[in-house]
């Protein structure tokens, strides 16, 4: 499933341009330095609120993102809700969910549109083949680092890109952008590639080795940092994948991994409880569990529909409301 929120806000905004035409120039003002960004917002914001039907397409169409938050089957009626004083606010029951993921992951770039929080720390998936749990955690941590590392550098690159592009004048420090300003200009390169805002971010390679003398404490903080995180559990989807395959194609059948699992003929589940570092076992292997589980059900599944062959997608269950999270498989 696809979950790019640049792709989903790009195609809400295309649509609404449609209706609303003013948007256009709403955007056009403030590119060119005559609106404020926030004076546009708020007028976007009212224009938004006062086309209920849109409003509801909107909702409709948000759906795989609030799953991405376990959010799909919630009990709310509206995503945006409207007081009697104020703009329109980000349903409160949306804010919480983002606020409890936040406390695992750290960040949530894919839901940004603006830069990370100073206090936040960069959720970044790691590429490996590893199936050791506190090797997963200890490559997240190395990951996160170097990605911290990377946006810092990224940051002092553009602040002097900006220096070098914006002309100081006069005595009462009014800055004026000079003609030659292009790059100021293309949000997207506010971000490194490998971490922009708005987007999943992709798998970062570590090669920093696993120390080998590690306490059972340590062990148990760096599982902890690979079960309770959305970019850990991320990380594994593709080694799950790979093994479920082999594994259907050992029996004799066959069976292929596909990106986008829309309508599932077929859905299967195996999640836990994240209750605390302390209640971890650093050396259970979750990934073995959940292949040996996924195996025995789409197996069981094929022969009991006489299929030959099934495209599956594996995809994290990510519950935080209730503290179940873990994998599924998505059947076509």
């Amino acid at each position: 499933m696809k979950t790019d929120s640049v792709q989903f806000l790009q195609s809400i905004s295309e649509e609404l341009i449609k209706r609303h035409p003013e948007v256009l120039e709403l955007f056009k003002q403030v590119d060119q330095g005559t609106l404020l960004e926030e004076d546009a917002w708020m007028q976007f914001a009212i224009i938004l609120s006062e086309d209920e039907e849109f409003c509801s397409q909107y909702i409709e169409k948000s759906k795989p993102m609030l799953k991405e938050l376990g959010l799909a089957k919630t009990n709310h009626k509206h995503t945006i809700v409207e007081k009697e004083v104020g703009l329109p606010q980000l349903n409160p029951l949306v804010t919480a969910a983002i606020g409890e993921r936040l406390q695992f992951d750290g960040d949530i770039p894919e839901l940004r549109t603006g830069p990370m929080d100073p206090d936040a720390t960069p959720a970044v998936p790691v590429k490996t083949n590893t199936k050791n749990t506190s090797e997963l955690g200890f490559l997240l941590d190395e990951a996160s680092k170097k990605m911290a590392q990377v946006l810092e550098d990224h940051s002092k690159k553009l602040c002097s890109c900006i220096e070098k592009e914006v002309d100081l004048i006069g005595t009462d420090t009014t800055l004026v952008r000079s003609p030659k300003t292009t790059k100021l200009q293309h949000p997207e390169l506010a971000d490194p590639p490998e971490y922009r805002r708005g987007r999943i971010p992709t798998p970062l390679e570590v090669n920093e080795k696993f120390p080998q003398d590690l306490t059972r404490s340590q062990k148990q903080d760096y599982t902890w940092k690979f079960i309770s995180t959305t970019q850990g559990r991320r990380s594994v989807c593709g080694i799950i994948s790979q093994d479920l395959l082999k594994n259907v194609r050992d029996s004799g059948l066959e069976a292929s991994s596909v990106s986008d699992v829309t309508n599932p003929h077929y859905q299967t589940s195996w999640k836990f409880d994240i209750l605390g570092g302390t209640a971890v076992a650093e050396d259970f292997s979750f990934v073995d569990v959940v292949v040996a589980k996924f195996t025995k059900n789409l197996l069981s599944f094929m022969k009991r529909e006489q299929r030959q062959k099934v495209e599956f997608l594996v995809t994290t269950l990510d519950n935080l409301a209730r503290r179940h999270v873990g994998w599924e498989l998505l059947v076509k």
